[in-house]
């Protein structure tokens, strides 16, 4: 199985700009839920015509592509730490037994959220595991 992991803007930033924010606002009504249905959507789409369309690519054709999403709230800092999430399944606490053992993220990829300050920040922390990421938009006036 293949899991994308994905950061989505659902709810609005807390009301005050603080670090230790740990709660966010509001539901968007707009943006985020959409993008979020548009990967879900786009990922059963793959697994039912994937025989068909990708068993070239793919290789083998029982592989099946799930999801794990996080809130990204459109703040840096909340998301920052639920991208911790991902990597702590790959953390050792003995350096010299990773080489010993084939670890592997259960994340291949990540789809960033809809903030380039947020992604960048997301793709920062999710690099240092080689986790790839794509943000979906950037905007030089942000």
């Amino acid at each position: 199985d293949v899991i994308l992991g994905g950061f989505f803007p659902v709810h609005q930033p807390p009301l005050f700009d603080s670090a230790t924010a740990t709660s966010c606002g509001s539901i968007k009504k707009d943006r985020g839920i959409q993008r979020l249905e548009a990967m879900l959507f786009a990922l059963d789409v793959v697994n039912l015509k994937k025989n068909k369309l990708m068993s070239s690519l793919l290789g083998k054709t029982d592989t099946k592509f799930g999801a794990l999403i996080y809130d990204s709230c459109d703040y840096e800092s909340y998301a920052v730490e639920r991208a911790m999430n991902i990597l702590l399944p790959n953390i050792h606490c003995f350096p010299e037994k990773k080489n010993d053992e084939k670890s592997t993220l259960p994340v291949v990829g990540v789809i960033g959220s809809a903030s380039s300050v947020v992604s960048m920040a997301i793709a920062d922390i999710l690099r240092l595991a080689e986790v790839s990421s794509v943000i979906l938009i950037y905007s030089e006036s942000e």
